[in-house]
């Protein structure tokens, strides 16, 4: 038992839980989305004053599913990660800043949390639990040798 235990901590470092907090945020978005697709009146009452009522609801919903499954996997992590920035600032700025920072449910806190998360994942990119790392690996073993040809 103690042997399995030390070999689980040896790969237990701090680039394994940046991925998983990648991971989490990821599925975290994607269920986010799917709510928002089976209620979309919620974003829409955020929304208002919006000439396109009825469209926006379901963008965001659909970038939060797409853009969190892409996370989630690691798949083109940085554009994913960069593009759900925008919705959840607009939330964080419409929706959130409007409370007052010590309100009872900290959604102000827990969005500005999310976003400085995004904006990590949209700067450094996903770790070795990723698919963008295994094509990445995938790439480089498969290219052509091109030191003979200098």
């Amino acid at each position: 038992m103690a042997a399995t235990a030390k070999s689980l901590f040896r790969y237990l470092t701090p680039e394994r839980g940046f991925d998983l907090i990648r991971i989490y945020l990821g599925v975290g978005l994607a269920v986010r989305g799917i709510l928002f697709l089976m209620d979309p009146t919620f974003i829409g009452n955020m929304l208002e004053g919006s000439s396109s009522g009825a469209l926006w609801p379901r963008v965001i919903a659909l970038g939060h599913l797409a853009g969190g499954v892409l996370l989630a996997v690691g798949l083109f992590t940085r554009l994913a990660a960069a593009i759900q920035v925008f919705p959840v600032l607009g939330a964080v700025i419409m929706l959130h800043l409007r409370e007052d920072l010590a309100s009872e449910n900290q959604s102000l806190e827990f969005s500005a949390l999310v976003l400085v998360m995004l904006i990590f994942f949209a700067c450094f990119g996903s770790g070795e639990w990723s698919l963008d790392h295994q094509r990445h690996h995938h790439r480089a073993a498969t290219a052509p040798d091109r030191a003979h040809l200098t």
